[in-house]
């Protein structure tokens, strides 16, 4: 009997404490400019993101790249507490700063009716207290002219 009992209580164990699984990109929202010079643009961002696991992520950092093209056009980062329930989606606000001479490079080809491709690769670290874990998340996409039009409205 006692074998089953520490069995059962092993399997509990086990199963209880899992590790959060990786937040899933949804898409990016709104962008609100708040400062521009002759290299940076600094803004705010939203990105949705779903939550895969049955329980509530608290997150206390996002760290992520942007890419266009191949080539780094800008960080974002979070530094706020922001729990996020279980099986839902949650839009963050990130703060990001951009690299202007690069989106300035690229522009031409989304005027002329084009695509550029992106990638935005980061984590983010979820748990108030030890243990934290660092959940990754990527996406690849192309910004459109039609997208653009729409993010900055």
């Amino acid at each position: 009997m006692q074998k089953l009992v520490n069995i059962a209580t092993l399997l509990l164990l086990l199963t209880a404490c899992k590790a959060p699984q990786a937040l899933q990109y949804n898409s990016i929202g709104a962008i609100q400019v708040q400062s521009i010079d002759m290299q940076t643009t600094d803004g705010i961002v939203d990105i949705s993101f779903y939550n895969p696991n049955a329980f509530e992520v608290q997150l206390n950092r996002v760290e992520a790249v942007l890419s266009i093209n191949n080539q780094p056009a800008g960080k974002a980062n979070m530094d706020t507490l922001i729990a996020m329930t279980g099986l839902t989606n949650s839009t963050l606000p990130v703060r990001i700063q951009l690299n202007n001479q690069l989106l300035l490079g690229q522009s031409m080809q989304l005027l002329l009716g084009g695509s550029i491709p992106y990638q935005i690769e980061g984590f983010a670290m979820a748990g108030k207290k030890k243990p934290r874990w660092k959940i990754p998340f990527s996406q690849q996409g192309a910004f459109t002219r039609q997208m653009l039009e729409k993010l900055f409205r």
